[in-house]
């Protein structure tokens, strides 16, 4: 059970978002920050709602996470991940001009209770951290769109995606390759 919450198969029907939903996610981004404009948030939560099913749709008949995962590590590539979806979405609305919010690409990596990597996006006010910011998520419940607060998001533990694939493929970055404005106080290993 705990494998399939990460990425679902989107179901054959999606109920298309209400009116009500729409604007509850629009009124979130606006709580954001004073500065956040109401026309964009507005915008932004059409837009997520909009592609969030649209996605759902494209890839709609592919094979569950499990058998997905298993062809991953043999190789094989399919637009069903979530990493795409959420590649996909993180493209279409940073491709919108939105003065007053910023968008981020954003990944959780494997754990002890979620082996399997989920990606996502993040919309904070302009200058504003990710910890600030509301989570957009098109895939954890089958292409309906999942939002809420980061920090009321406790099955992820949220990070900037290039910090997660630079540590996949490199490990962690020595003192000197870090944002200095990261201020981690770091003990020495055992030996």
């Amino acid at each position: 059970m705990l494998l399939l919450q990460g990425c679902a198969t989107p179901p054959h029907r999606l109920p298309i978002a209400e009116t009500s939903e729409r604007s509850a996610l629009a009124l979130s981004i606006m709580q954001l920050s004073p500065s956040v404009e109401t026309a964009e948030a507005g915008r932004l939560s059409d837009l997520a709602f909009g592609l969030s099913t649209r996605t759902a749709r494209e890839v709609e008949g592919i094979d569950p996470p499990v058998k997905l995962t298993r062809d991953l590590h043999f190789g094989f590539k399919t637009s069903s991940f979530c990493h795409a979806w959420a590649d996909r979405f993180f493209r279409v609305l940073r491709a919108e001009p939105f003065d007053s919010l910023e968008l981020h690409a954003v990944m959780s990596p494997t754990r002890t209770l979620h082996p399997i990597e989920h990606s996502a996006v993040i919309v904070t006010a302009r200058g504003r951290p990710l910890a600030s910011g509301l989570l957009l998520d098109p895939c954890r419940y089958e292409g309906r769109l999942y939002w809420r607060d980061v920090g009321d998001d406790r099955a992820f533990d949220w990070q900037p995606r290039d910090a997660v694939l630079w540590e996949k493929r490199f490990g962690r970055r020595p003192w000197y390759a870090q944002n200095p404005l990261d201020a981690l106080i770091q003990t020495a290993r055992p030996p």
